[in-house]
């Protein structure tokens, strides 16, 4: 196949389905076996990838911030305190759809509230 680069993390989905974070800041995706990537750019320039979850949208986590696949296109999380959501390594939603996220600066909740 030749990776662009190194992947860095992967998270999985349906059988079938795995996504890959890149070093450089790149993502694949392979769903059953149709390979699609996306390049830094169109990602959102947020660094080397540090975490995936699909939640069920997928979310991206950088050195830089983090990014969400909603509807085809990639958004850039914001907040109030950027430096939060910088190399965010652990993430977890729970059941009722809170966001809680681990980072650089500490653990962060984002309440269903709040992300919709």
């Amino acid at each position: 196949f030749g990776w662009p680069v190194k992947a860095n993390r992967r998270t999985v989905g349906a059988p079938g389905l795995s996504w890959f974070g890149m070093y450089d800041g790149s993502l694949v995706n392979i769903d059953n076996g149709k390979v699609t990537k996306y390049s830094a750019a169109q990602v959102g320039d947020i660094g080397t990838i540090t975490d995936l979850q699909l939640a069920p949208e997928l979310l991206i986590a950088g050195q830089k911030g983090m990014v969400v696949l909603c509807d085809g296109k990639f958004r850039p999380l914001v907040s109030d305190l950027p430096e939060a959501l910088l190399y965010v390594t652990g993430m977890l939603t729970t059941a009722n759809g809170d966001h809680w996220f681990n980072g650089r600066h500490g653990i962060v909740h984002v309440s269903k509230a709040s992300w919709d």
